[in-house]
């Protein structure tokens, strides 16, 4: 099967399914039925909790060092695709040539 992308499913349904999903840790079925009334995958729902567990696991640094910077780029970077609008470098490069 083909990956094709639901233009349904906007960022706030992805942060809504996330959400719950994560409220819904520990109890039997739960993401089985967020995935059943969302029509996609459990992958796809755990994806998303593993997505939002990655922004909130990043630690703050001293605002001046180049590691702050760097997790606050990758802080960014994984709400972008959380959102589900990043594009890759490589294809943005390709399509200006």
């Amino acid at each position: 099967m083909k990956f094709m992308r639901r233009p349904d499913i906007d960022h706030v349904a992805r942060v809504t399914i996330a959400v719950q999903a994560f409220l819904g840790l520990g109890v039997y079925g739960e993401i089985t039925r967020i995935a059943q009334s969302y029509q996609v995958s459990r992958l796809f729902v755990y994806k998303l909790v593993w997505q939002l567990l990655t922004v909130y696991a990043l630690q703050v640094c001293e605002p001046s060092s180049a590691q702050a910077i760097r997790k606050e780029v990758d802080r960014h970077i994984l709400l972008l695709r959380l959102d589900g609008i990043v594009r890759s470098k490589a294809s943005r490069k390709s399509s200006s040539s």
